[in-house]
């Protein structure tokens, strides 16, 4: 039995990431999600307000949408299940008829006629739900315990956050990431901060909410926000190869300042370097979070980064993570978030077999500035390790299985 069951569960595991001979004959072992889409996303107005502890999301949301293809009478959009729409009209054409897909987060809109290719549709949404945040930690973390356990210690929790993003669809949008510029308004009750995708133009308090307004007019590949109780940094600044100033600013948990003060002045140093190697930089700002946790990890969306760091009272260490360089390199969680805006962000990935791209070459950036400024060494030293660790995980199959390892 205890043999059946484990080959059940591989050959489940299997059957959904290897694609078949006929499906590789058709399609080619290299292809592009785009090549399906039937429409282009090209602009987000968000007027959002999130009640994190009780995990209330709810606003309003409009889209501009190009259709790529003829007589299109219907387009397939994601939108999180427990999200319930209020209303969904167009813009010349009133209310619209919608359905919701069970258990697939889709959501299916028609219009009252067919639109010719090239037609642009706005669509505005009113929407509102319960929805769980993702986690920011890695799946392949590896903490152990640094210290006997102290009761008086684990009395003191990291303090939380709430993070909706690529995997939470928190917002509708299209069923592949789309790049599209947008303009996005975040409220939260006033005692915490949200951070979004795009530069921040604007903060202030409306009744009992604090209200942040965002701009991202370079188009990023979806869109973020990260909600927590923050307390901002000294600001950055750092002047690229080509000329152009970027901002870099920086929020930390209140219990992370001491450990933080420079964090925007580390992290607009790894701006320059990576502008310098790529020839610009993908986004005109950057904000960067510390966020208390008791696993490493991060996210990086465009114009924006969060970074996981242990707690004053965490008695675990994270050295044995496959990308901790504590001894030698200590910002290797930092530098790979950051050279994320320009893999995974910058440049994106046409199907998921290739985000392995991401998160490569984000690592290699790291470890060409762990050359920089801890010299030939370090970055030797770093190579082996993501040797040892990749041979250590070869049976976990190919590295372009994609989102799986």
């Amino acid at each position: 039995t205890a043999t059946t069951e484990i080959y059940t569960l591989s050959l489940h595991d299997a059957l959904p990431i290897y694609a078949s001979a006929a499906k590789l004959a058709t399609r080619g072992r290299f292809y592009s999600e785009d090549d399906n889409r039937s429409y282009d996303v090209e602009h987000y107005e968000m007027n959002v307000r999130i009640v994190p502890e009780k995990r209330e999301v709810g606003g309003t949301v409009t889209m501009r949408v190009r259709l790529l293809r003829h007589d299109m009478d219907t387009l397939t959009l994601k939108l999180a299940e427990p999200l319930a729409i209020t209303s969904l009209t167009a813009a010349g054409m009133g209310r619209l008829l919608f359905l919701r897909v069970v258990g697939q987060d889709s959501l299916l809109v028609s219009f009252p006629s067919a639109l010719p290719i090239n037609s642009v549709v706005t669509l505005s949404f009113a929407y509102q739900g319960v929805l769980a945040p993702q986690s920011l930690s890695r799946e392949s973390a590896a903490v152990a315990a640094d210290a006997p356990q102290d009761p008086a210690n684990d009395a003191v929790p990291a303090e939380p956050n709430w993070a909706y993003s690529n995997n939470a669809f928190w917002y509708p949008q299209a069923e592949v990431n789309d790049y599209a510029t947008a303009r996005i308004r975040v409220s939260v009750p006033q005692e915490y901060t949200a951070v979004a995708t795009g530069t921040r133009i604007d903060e202030g308090l409306v009744g009992t909410d604090r209200v942040a307004a965002f701009v991202a007019d370079t188009p990023a590949r979806y869109l973020s926000t990260i909600v927590s109780r923050l307390v901002p940094l000294p600001r950055s600044q750092t002047r690229l190869a080509d000329g152009r100033s970027i901002t870099v600013d920086a929020l930390s948990n209140p219990r992370q300042l001491g450990n933080t003060r420079t964090l925007a002045a580390r992290a607009a140093d790894m701006v320059a370097f990576y502008a310098g190697l790529a020839g610009s930089a993908p986004y005109p700002s950057f904000t960067l979070l510390s966020l208390e946790s008791d696993l490493p990890g991060g996210h990086s969306p465009a114009y924006f980064a969060a970074i996981n760091q242990p707690s004053p009272q965490s008695q675990v260490t994270w050295r044995h993570d496959p990308i901790a360089f504590d001894d030698r390199f200590p910002d290797v969680f930092l530098a790979n978030e950051v050279a994320h805006q320009w893999w995974g962000q910058g440049v994106g990935v046409k199907n998921y077999h290739e985000q392995w791209i991401s998160e490569g070459f984000a690592q290699y950036f790291a470890a060409l500035y762990a050359r920089q400024a801890h010299g030939e060494d370090a970055f030797t030293s770093m190579l082996r390790q993501f040797r040892r660790w990749s041979l250590s995980q070869s049976n976990e199959g190919p590295v372009d299985l994609g989102y799986r390892l």
